[in-house]
């Protein structure tokens, strides 16, 4: 197969992020249709034009199932926008209207003569799952407020050439260096995020083995000139997981360098 054939023969196949980029549209747009149809159930709620109470056994899974759906399109829509700890107004506004538009919509859906128990249920139920979701996005900030850029003393020497992409090995794909801190440890790691053409996100994974005494305050960025931004989506005593977005879809296969730091 020739080189021209072969590259045709790639362009033709479907690529990853090209679903990824089709389920997202997707995602914003059923959260702005979640928000206006709350908001038009309010208004008709409001003009009377919703009388007939809803079945108790519908009410409940009714409206938790509206909350688990406008959670997990938002857990889908958080890699997309910028971390909570840095994010604009409009990122926030992606995470908090909708849970406004949950309350504003169960409340419509709630009329004279709707059975008590199964409100309170639905209501119960729903707070559950907003709860569990605006937990999950504190413990996202946790470390991108608490951790700082190491000092000199308490991370490996060989850190000393922060940001500086060619003091390492251009084949280098994973480096974790562990040392001893007090009574805990410091971690320095360098990981490399390879995009193949049209990608965009790729999800980083670093294991601690043995495991730490406690999960780490771990902090993230990029090194080198091409521009990403590296969140850490979660972090345990056994190992971390982050994501690595580029600015743009890469247009060729390219990498990015990733430098893991913590206290």
């Amino acid at each position: 197969m020739s080189a021209v054939q072969h590259s045709a023969a790639v362009r033709s196949r479907p690529l990853i992020s090209d679903w990824r980029h089709l389920v997202t549209s997707a995602a914003w747009t059923a959260l702005v249709a979640f928000v206006v149809v709350a908001v038009l159930l309010a208004v008709r709620r409001l003009a009377g034009a919703i009388a007939h109470p809803i079945p108790g056994p519908m009410l409940f899974p009714l409206a938790t199932g509206i909350a688990m759906a406008s959670v997990l399109v938002r857990l889908w829509l958080i890699p997309q926008t910028r971390s909570p700890a840095r994010g604009s107004t409009g990122d926030w506004l992606v995470l908090a209207v909708p849970s406004l538009a949950l309350v504003v919509l169960l409340v419509a859906l709630f009329t004279p003569g709707t059975s008590l128990p199964a409100a309170l249920a639905a209501l119960l139920f729903a707070a559950v799952i907003e709860g569990l979701f605006w937990r999950h996005i504190a413990v996202m900030l946790r470390p991108r407020e608490t951790a700082s850029r190491p000092s000199p003393e308490i991370v490996p020497e060989r850190v000393e050439e922060f940001g500086e992409e060619e003091s390492y090995p251009p084949n280098l794909l994973q480096q974790i260096v562990r040392t001893r801190q007090g009574s805990g440890e410091a971690i320095h790691a360098v990981l490399r995020a390879e995009f193949q053409p049209g990608e965009q996100v790729q999800v980083l994974h670093v294991a601690f083995c043995p495991p730490l005494a406690d999960a780490p305050q771990l902090e993230a960025f990029a090194v080198g000139d091409l521009s990403a931004d590296v969140k850490v989506t979660s972090a345990y005593n056994f190992g971390a997981r982050l994501e690595v977005q580029l600015e743009l879809p890469s247009t060729e296969a390219t990498s990015v360098l990733v430098e893991v730091t913590s206290r």
